[in-house]
């Protein structure tokens, strides 16, 4: 399962690197980014979308025209009706959140910043998410990126993650660090 996984993490890279080339400037690719994501937000949020686009019920012709139909009822622009398009008539738009987060990535990387993940077991003030972010920026040397998310597991405190690093400073965290002491030290 987990070579499934990294084989569609490659292919959603590989799109988005040639849909991030094809665009070129960060003004069209922000356009599309955010258009992507309201479309990606409508499948995800529609039982019945999701089951019309990512079924065999429907042909690969039926579920392309579906896309089509729903761009333009949409509005998208022209580059983004044209992306979902190829995407979909290659069979790939189960990995169009993961293409998303690519070309987030992308941009991120081109403006010099690292996107960061803030897993929080509340919500944050803005005074504590501004402490997050100056000490990330502190900690890893560049601008960050931050995106904010409720966690309810943690019980406490946050998890952040960044540059393929997690940093938990949880409750949660804290107690199985604790319980992973004693049980090593009882061997």
């Amino acid at each position: 399962w987990g070579t499934v996984m990294q084989a569609n993490s490659k292919v959603a890279q590989r799109y988005a690197k040639a849909c991030f080339e094809f665009l070129g400037s960060d003004k069209k690719v922000q356009c599309v980014l955010d258009e992507l994501s309201r479309f990606e937000a409508l499948v995800a949020e529609s039982v019945e979308l999701r089951q019309a686009l990512f079924s065999r019920v429907f042909s690969r012709v039926k579920r392309t025209q579906i896309v089509s139909d729903l761009s333009t009822k949409m509005s998208l622009s022209p580059d983004t009706i044209r992306l979902l398009s190829v995407i979909s008539e290659m069979g790939r738009l189960r990995l169009l959140k993961q293409m998303i987060e690519q070309l987030r990535r992308m941009m991120f990387e081109r403006a010099g910043a690292m996107p960061i993940q803030i897993r929080a077991a509340s919500l944050l003030e803005t005074a504590d998410r501004d402490l997050v972010v100056k000490k990330f920026t502190e900690l890893l040397g560049r601008k960050v990126e931050p995106s904010f998310t409720l966690d309810s597991s943690l019980m406490g405190g946050i998890k952040v993650t960044a540059g393929g690093r997690t940093y938990d400073g949880s409750i949660t965290g804290m107690v199985d660090s604790m319980k992973e002491t004693l049980i090593g030290g009882s061997a």
